[in-house]
């Protein structure tokens, strides 16, 4: 299937972020439904989600921007990144990035768009899937993620996935677009003792505004 992409300008705040991404999605979905039953892609039912701008990576970003001075000396990875809108606006302040997403297509396009945005600095591009961590996986100050607590069976793989990328005394940054979902996956980090700082912001995507809290997850 012929990849039909457009490239738009995302403004946040001081910044007008370049994106490319796939104009017919609907066609992925397609693609995805005649695929075998056993298929990979089938049985783990990879959605093409990923290539969507969503309000959360747009109200993330704008916490990243608000809160510079955070990412200063930090190592920064983002997950379930998609098109990599937090990954690619954190890559201004913190001196390394890393963006990864499970899906390789996306890690891809993440990539293609940092490239869009910078002409120097770093940023590392991986394959990662928070579900299935080596015990001996590489840690960082700073764990991001948007929109990503849309299963309930996969709470508990997401919350041990964030632990494991997390260095002792790092934050996790979460954002949510205020799902029932979501707000049972922070009850269940309230449970974990995860001390919460959250700010809401109003975010403009295609003419609808969507409120989107930002979590600052600090582990016990």
């Amino acid at each position: 299937m012929t990849r039909k992409i457009i490239r738009e300008a995302i403004q946040i705040m001081d910044k007008s972020i370049q994106i490319e991404r796939i104009a017919n999605m609907e066609d992925l979905f397609d693609e995805l439904l005649q695929k075998d039953s056993e298929d990979i892609n089938i049985k783990d039912e990879r959605i093409p989600y990923w290539c969507e701008i969503w309000a959360s990576a747009i109200g993330l970003s704008m916490f990243i921007i608000e809160n510079k001075t955070l990412f200063g000396d930090k190592s920064v990875i983002e997950i379930g990144a998609g098109l990599g809108l937090p990954g690619i606006t954190a890559s201004w302040y913190a001196p390394a990035v890393t963006i990864t997403d499970y899906i390789e297509e996306a890690v891809q396009f993440s990539k293609r768009n940092w490239l869009l945005n910078h002409q120097q600095g770093e940023a590392t591009f991986e394959t990662l899937d928070w579900r299935h961590l080596e015990d001996n996986q590489k840690k960082f100050d700073i764990v991001m993620a948007s929109d990503v607590a849309y299963e309930r069976a996969g709470f508990d793989s997401l919350l041990n996935g964030l632990k494991k990328l997390l260095n002792p005394g790092g934050y996790i940054l979460l954002s949510e677009p205020n799902r029932y979902l979501g707000k049972l996956f922070l009850e269940k980090i309230a449970d974990e003792k995860l001390v919460l700082l959250n700010k809401t912001y109003t975010v403009d995507l295609y003419q609808k505004q969507h409120a989107i809290t930002v979590y600052q997850l600090f582990v016990a």
